[in-house]
């Protein structure tokens, strides 16, 4: 079969005529003539960094400047705006386009299976973050948070520990939180097999502990949602009809259900996490921390976070996403990442016996990590590394050839909405409304969660009770 004979550098080619032809369909997003919202500002900044002018005022965005290197060069070679916009879609290509081929290299060693690691890739490569966003909307530190995480999980296969290390002060530099994924790939070591230290009678005894506590973290945060006024449930911006307030109780029913699987989860891993922890080598894991405290001391001294927007009211936000409709964060993951990100998060619940000896722990843990807010939060690119982490425990959880190739028909068709994204969203902006919940706006809204429109997350909602259909209608015998 033609398809045993694929090399990273055939994924590398194929990626790169992909994202031509991505660029060909849709061009750049008309806001700020490519810049975007968020990228006229970084643009902004990067553009006074190169006449050497301070910024003051906006910590939350000055730390992810480190991610626009190359855009910075740009900027002092006089390149105008556009030329800069155009040079970081050509970097975002080629990053990801080997980041992708590398994804190949390690499924394909973890499972040792070329069919399925081309499918997994194409899983990863055929989603929206990964082959829209980074051409139509160039300026977004979300690009190289991929590539990060993608480079951290070929680092921990390839034990590069060095790598590692300079991936968790980068990431610090990235987004946050980004650096958690190479911390924990760190101390975990994917050659070093684990060796739960506690017993059984304590390893009950830590799980217990771990359900209530998860129980009653997850009980907090209903009562603040059942608080919300009718008002904050149904929109953001206020008074815009996003939210289904007459839903209020299935809402709270449905997030009570995925607090009892966040809680039964927890109460799996945290045994097996303190055995781990315990069974670190000290120098990895002191120097590994070690690291870490310098990236937050770097942030903390060369940034003034006195002053200015310090970002988001995180929690307050999470609460009114989590509110806003029925699973609709998970309606947004999917729709944003695509079905294998579903599975993954469900792949969690039904981890069978001693999983944590598997070598498919970290990831395991990583993600499970990432549940709490996951469940609660619609704005899927805020946790976007954990995308690649969960097709990485998909490809090592045995699923059959046949539920990969389901996976991949899901990505490609979630992909499909890019053919009339340009027209769409260019007749929207030309139009001057700032309607950003009708029709052409919502081909790129409807992908960020709390922008998602009424329809648009009924579509979703039903798109994922379509997919489970056809999941539940495929064989689940093991590919001979």
């Amino acid at each position: 079969m033609l398809i045993i004979k694929v090399r990273p550098f055939h994924v590398f080619v194929f990626c790169l005529l992909s994202y031509a032809l991505m660029y060909w369909l849709v061009g750049f997003i008309p806001v700020g003539d490519g810049m975007g919202w968020d990228g006229g500002a970084y643009l902004g900044y990067i553009m006074k960094l190169t006449l050497g002018d301070h910024i003051h005022g906006d910590p939350y965005r000055l730390i992810r400047i480190s991610g626009f290197l190359p855009s910075v060069l740009m900027a002092r070679l006089s390149v105008e705006p556009l030329g800069i916009i155009f040079f970081q879609m050509v970097v975002n290509v080629i990053i990801l386009s080997a980041a992708a081929a590398l994804f190949f290299r390690v499924i394909k060693y973890l499972i040792n299976n070329s069919l399925k690691a081309v499918v997994l890739t194409g899983c990863l490569f055929f989603s929206w973050p990964y082959l829209v966003l980074p051409v139509y909307y160039p300026i977004l530190s979300d690009h190289l948070a991929l590539a990060l995480t993608i480079f951290a999980i070929w680092a921990w296969v390839e034990s590069r520990f060095t790598i590692l290390l300079v991936l968790i002060f980068y990431a610090c530099w990235v987004m946050p939180g980004l650096f958690f994924v190479p911390l924990v790939l760190a101390v975990m070591p994917f050659n070093e097999p684990i060796r739960p230290l506690c017993n059984e009678g304590v390893r009950k005894y830590f799980s217990v502990f771990a359900f209530a506590g998860a129980a009653c973290a997850g009980y907090y945060f209903l009562s603040s949602i059942a608080a919300l006024t009718d008002d904050e449930i149904i929109g953001r911006p206020m008074g815009v009809a996003v939210g289904f307030p007459e839903l209020r109780y299935w809402t709270l029913l449905a997030l009570a259900l995925c607090f009892v699987c966040v809680a039964y989860i927890f109460s799996r891993v945290f045994a097996p996490v303190l055995s781990v922890i315990g069974g670190v080598n000290i120098k990895r894991g002191a120097l590994a921390l070690g690291v870490l405290l310098v990236g937050f001391f770097s942030i903390r001294t060369l940034i003034d976070w006195d002053h200015g927007f310090q970002g988001p009211p995180l929690f307050y936000f999470l609460r009114m996403q989590a509110s806003s409709a029925p699973l609709k964060p998970l309606v947004a993951h999917f729709l944003y990442f695509g079905p294998v990100f579903i599975l993954a998060l469900m792949s969690l619940i039904f981890a069978g016996r001693n999983f944590e000896r598997d070598r498919s722990f970290p990831l395991f843990l990583i993600l499970a990590a990432y549940l709490p807010v996951l469940i609660v939060g619609s704005e899927s690119r805020q946790w976007i590394a954990a995308f690649p982490v969960a097709v990485a425990l998909v490809a090592m959880s045995n699923f059959n050839i046949r539920t990969l190739l389901l996976f991949l028909f899901f990505a490609l068709a979630l992909c499909v909405p890019a053919i009339y994204l340009r027209d769409g969203v260019n007749a929207a902006f030309s139009s001057g409304a700032q309607d950003y919940f009708s029709t052409g706006w919502q081909l790129y809204f409807g992908r960020q969660g709390p922008w998602t429109s009424r329809n648009t997350y009924v579509i979703g909602l039903v798109s994922i009770f379509v997919f489970f259909m056809a999941y539940a209608c495929i064989p689940k015998c093991k590919d001979k």
